[in-house]
């Protein structure tokens, strides 16, 4: 199957009242390596609130062996790295960001009757009436120490006030990302943005933060289903678009990002 879609490279779209998303790629060469650049802004009115950035970098080959993710939010930003290892595992490089000071976060781990390792890193950025809980969700085998499997989720809402109450702004948008290697290529999958209440999200982000406790149940709009959702998901009945690493328009097909449910230009594409 090829991915000659027609994916424009910068798209907006109206999510909510005076709430706006843009989406937009850039692609830059690096010595060998391709680097891939996706951004997924929120703006509230004329303000950017959030901006979600993911870069990838690929060999000549195709194959993707880095992803760096950054999140800015109220002059504050978050970066890590996401690194493909031996025997198709990853590692989470400064992890330490997801604990940074000045924002409420904890992390915590549990482990299942399998032997089987889940740690959650969870951060929130913002108050009662706007913000954004990142969660980041790692999987390791018993006595393993790298995870197989990375689950990235991101929730934000809006539901405040500018220019004395005159303007409002409502929007609640998730969006979740599985990430794990695959014939030796990081492999990922996104799902949303998807459209949430935001005055169902900012109760739920207080009682996270209150509890420190994350269930993929938690937050609304089929977060339990998509959490657990791996890549073998693109063979599901759905919309998908695939973005290869040999170009975003035209490409071998051996690409590694397919994008569920992606709405661009005021439209829902494929």
């Amino acid at each position: 199957m090829g991915n000659e879609n027609s994916i424009p490279l910068n798209g907006f779209l109206d999510v909510g009242k005076n709430v706006t998303q843009i989406f937009n790629i850039t692609e830059r060469y690096l010595d060998e390596d391709k680097l891939m650049t996706y951004y997924l802004s929120y703006y509230a009115g004329s303000t950017k609130d959030v901006q979600l950035m993911c870069e990838t970098t690929s060999d000549k080959e195709g194959v993707t062996r880095l992803a760096v993710f950054r999140i800015y939010q109220n002059d504050e930003f978050i970066q890590f790295s996401i690194e493909k290892t031996e025997n198709d595992l990853l590692k989470i490089i400064n992890s330490s960001e997801l604990r940074k000071r000045g924002l409420r976060n904890f992390n915590y781990e549990n482990k299942g009757r399998s032997g089987e390792v889940t740690k959650t890193y969870v951060v929130f950025n913002g108050n009662e009436q706007q913000g954004s809980l990142f969660v980041v969700e790692e999987k390791r085998k018993s006595g393993i120490e790298n995870p197989y499997v990375v689950t990235l989720a991101h929730y934000y809402a809006n539901y405040s006030h500018a220019f004395f109450g005159w303007k409002t702004y409502d929007a609640g948008l998730s969006v979740i990302v599985n990430i794990r290697v695959v014939n030796n290529n990081m492999d990922f999958v996104w799902f949303g943005p998807h459209n949430n209440s935001s005055r169902a999200l900012l109760p739920k982000f207080e009682l996270v933060l209150r509890t420190k406790t994350w269930k993929w149940d938690t937050c609304p709009y089929r977060a339990a289903e998509t959490c657990r959702t791996n890549s073998e998901t693109a063979d599901e009945e759905g919309s998908y678009v695939q973005l290869n690493n040999q170009g975003v328009i035209k490409g071998k097909n051996n690409g590694n990002v397919v994008v569920k449910n992606l709405y661009l230009k005021g439209r829902r594409k494929l």
